[in-house]
């Protein structure tokens, strides 16, 4: 008799010690308004993934309307009728196509290691050249958050459409 109730309630014990499974959406292509802030410095810009490339094309300051794209090997800045190509290996790492680049192609490559469920929808952590980063997308998955404490580096992201 206890080993049938047993049985009756093994599984009931078993459903409860799952372990509940949940598999974020990280888009290929998207585009956000943004504010980077680094210390003191700030700046207002536009954030364009497409596929590997991330262009970042300057909305206020000295620098407005100056865009930078990086395609994983070089960043090309381009400003009226300015242009130039530099490998981006010889570039700050706080570049912002370059740390955007960074961050997300390393989610891409880890987002199920590097993941945590949260409150509001999901962080993901991890070491870029730069430094430990969290990267915040709410339950829309809609990325919203990008820090970089050993650099001092916040970017505040919204969603618009491409």
């Amino acid at each position: 008799m206890k080993k049938i109730i047993l049985l009756l309630f093994l599984p009931l014990l078993l459903t409860s010690c799952a372990i509940k499974s949940y598999t974020p959406i990280i888009e290929s292509s998207f585009c956000y308004d943004a504010k980077y802030i680094m210390g003191d410095f700030c700046f207002n810009c536009n954030v364009k993934k497409e596929d590997e490339k991330i262009t970042v094309t300057v909305k206020d300051t000295l620098a407005e309307g100056l865009i930078i794209c990086y395609d994983g090997q070089s960043v090309e800045f381009k400003k009226d009728e300015f242009s130039y190509t530099i490998s981006g290996e010889k570039l700050d790492k706080s570049n912002p196509s370059i740390l955007l680049s960074d961050v997300f192609e390393y989610v891409k490559a880890n987002a199920q290691v590097c993941v945590q469920k949260t409150e509001n929808g999901f962080k993901y952590t991890g070491t870029i050249p730069l430094g430990e980063f969290e990267l915040y997308q709410n339950s829309d998955n809609e990325f919203y958050l990008i820090t970089i404490p050993n650099a001092n580096i916040r970017i505040e992201l919204t969603k618009v459409d491409m």
